[in-house]
């Protein structure tokens, strides 16, 4: 529980390289991505005990059509990444 007049940072979703990171979710959560775009995937990853997490980006048939990535945490936070454009990434 955060201290008196301190807010809790909401999670956030960021890419590295050809990687998604997670940030700010509860230590050890398991969270939900969703990948929206022409086609949907959904995976499931587990935040490290700083609430952190790192998985590779999955490919996706259409790389050049915008994406959104939505991660849900058990206890109901949410982050949201959006791409106007995934540019294709290398087999």
């Amino acid at each position: 529980m955060p201290a008196l007049g301190t807010a809790r940072q909401k999670p956030a979703l960021r890419l590295e390289g050809h990687a998604l990171v997670g940030v700010r979710f509860h230590a050890r959560e398991q969270v939900r991505l969703s990948f929206i775009g022409d086609t949907r995937r959904a995976q499931v990853v587990r935040a490290d005990a700083g609430g952190s997490f790192t998985t590779p980006f999955p490919s996706l048939a259409s790389c050049l059509r915008p994406l959104m990535v939505k991660a849900v945490g058990a206890r109901g936070d949410t982050a949201t990444l959006k791409l106007a454009r995934l540019a294709c990434m290398p087999a």
